[in-house]
C-alpha cells in the first residue's frame, strides 16, 4: 500500500512548544478509509497521511536562530481508501495498513528530533528546514517501500509479524 506524504511549513507560527514534542501513534480504523477507490489503483488499500510544521522563533543570537518546531502528524480519510468489499472484514489488510501509519510516526518523530538538534542561520534556514525534511521524507519513503516490497503489501503473513516487530520496537524509542 502506497503512502501519500504532504508537507506544510508554517514560518513563525507563534505557539509554546517543548524542545521535542511527544508525537503519538495513532489507530487506524475501517473509518479511515473515506475515499473510493480510483479505478487505477495497483493496491487493495492505501492509507495517506500529512506532516504539518509549525516553527516558533525563540531566539535571535547574532546570526543564529533558535526556532522551536511541532510537528503534527495526521491520517488524511479524504484519500485513504481499501477495496470496498474488504471494507469491515479484512482485518489483515487494516492491520498491514497500521504498520504504514505507523510507520509515518516513527519518521515524524525522526524529523522532529532532527530539526531540534540542527543550527539555524538567518541566512538560509529555511532551506536548511527543506533540506532536513526531505532527508527524513526519503527514509520514510524507502522504509514504506520496503515494508511493502518484503510483506507482500501484507499477504506474507511470517514477513508481516517480522514488521509488525521491527515497528513496534521503533515505536519504543523516542
Amino acid at each position: 500500500m502506497k503512502i501519500a506524504f504532504c508537507f506544510f511549513l508554517g514560518i513563525l507560527y507563534f505557539q509554546v512548544s517543548a524542545a521535542q514534542q511527544k508525537i503519538d501513534k495513532i489507530k487506524v480504523t475501517w473509518n479511515l478509509f473515506k475515499a473510493k477507490k480510483p479505478a487505477t489503483a495497483k493496491h487493495p488499500a492505501f492509507t495517506s497521511y500529512k506532516f504539518n510544521l509549525k516553527t516558533k522563533l525563540v531566539k535571535v543570537d547574532g546570526n543564529t536562530l533558535k526556532l522551536n518546531f511541532d510537528v503534527i502528524f495526521k491520517l488524511d480519510s479524504s484519500k485513504s481508501y481499501m477495496d470496498a468489499d474488504r471494507l469491515g472484514v479484512d482485518v489483515a489488510l487494516l492491520n498491514h495498513e497500521q504498520g504504514h501509519a505507523d510507520i509515518g510516526v516513527i519518521y515524524a518523530r525522526k524529523l522532529s528530533k532532527e530539526l531540534a538538534k540542527a543550527v539555524f542561520y538567518q541566512n538560509g534556514y529555511n532551506a536548511k528546514i527543506t533540506s532536513i525534511f526531505n532527508q527524513v521524507n526519503e527514509l520514510m519513503l524507502k522504509a514504506n517501500a520496503n515494508y511493502d516490497e518484503q510483506t507482500q503489501h501484507g499477504t506474507d503473513k511470517t514477513e508481516q509479524l517480522r514488521w509488525k516487530k521491527i515497528i513496534e520496537k521503533l515505536l519504543l524509542v523516542d
